[in-house]
């Protein structure tokens, strides 16, 4: 889950800094910005977890 959660947070993050930079938008870049930083921090998350043993219930 972790994966998919980065793609959404980029996503967008992307798309409002974007629409930001054309001058086609103004109040959600907080957000946007908000959201690539959980992109990272997750995606730092899941590069720490590394693969570790699968357990069987």
């Amino acid at each position: 889950m972790m994966i998919p959660s980065v793609l959404e947070k980029l996503a967008y993050g992307i798309a409002v800094v974007v629409l930001y930079l054309q001058r086609r938008m103004r109040s959600d870049l907080q957000f946007a910005i908000v959201d690539l930083l959980f992109a990272a921090l997750f995606l730092v998350a899941f590069l720490r977890m590394g693969a570790g043993p699968v357990r069987q219930s």
